[in-house]
């Protein structure tokens, strides 16, 4: 299975008295992330599902960057990618609903996603990963013990080929 880690785009302050979970993405942000979008499809990214956490920044992601890929997948949201959930609850939740679906892509939090990649490539926690918002990795062979690293593009890479 190929799966791709997105992690959400830049989100706002939290306000007082809202809860974090409800933070939007800001207008930089959702800009951003539909060039990000349109990258991935440059890129011939085209997954068959999107999986989001049902965090708002991320739902907002998730549909933005969707609506960019030549595929126009469906968003589902997936409790198991709010943050909080560890690699090892999210690699099992993926594989046992959606392990038929290939190529499948996830966008959630940190450090949760860093964590995921991490436990992917290297069983041993030896592997130190980092997604920064906005950033894609391509993880193939998702199912198999241990996945191929085959790509990590930062934020600015994406937006760098998307803005083309």
């Amino acid at each position: 299975m190929d799966l791709y880690v997105l992690r959400h785009g830049r989100a706002g302050d939290p306000l007082p008295g809202h809860a974090d979970r409800l933070r939007p993405l800001t207008a930089e942000g959702r800009e951003r992330t539909t060039i990000t979008g349109r990258a991935m499809r440059r890129l011939g990214v085209a997954p068959a599902l999107v999986l989001s956490s049902p965090l708002v920044r991320a739902r907002e992601t998730a549909a933005l960057a969707a609506a960019e890929l030549e595929t126009r997948p469906e968003v589902v949201i997936v409790d198991f990618l709010a943050p909080g959930a560890g690699p090892r609850v999210v690699r099992e939740a993926i594989l046992r609903e959606y392990g038929d679906v290939d190529p499948l892509m996830i966008v959630g939090h940190e450090p949760d996603l860093s964590a995921l990649v991490a436990a992917s490539i290297a069983r041993d926690g030896s592997a130190r990963v980092q997604v920064k918002k906005g950033a894609l990795v391509h993880l193939a062979g998702f199912e198999r013990e241990l996945a191929e690293l085959r790509a990590l593009f930062p934020p600015k890479a994406l937006l760098a080929l998307g803005e083309r």
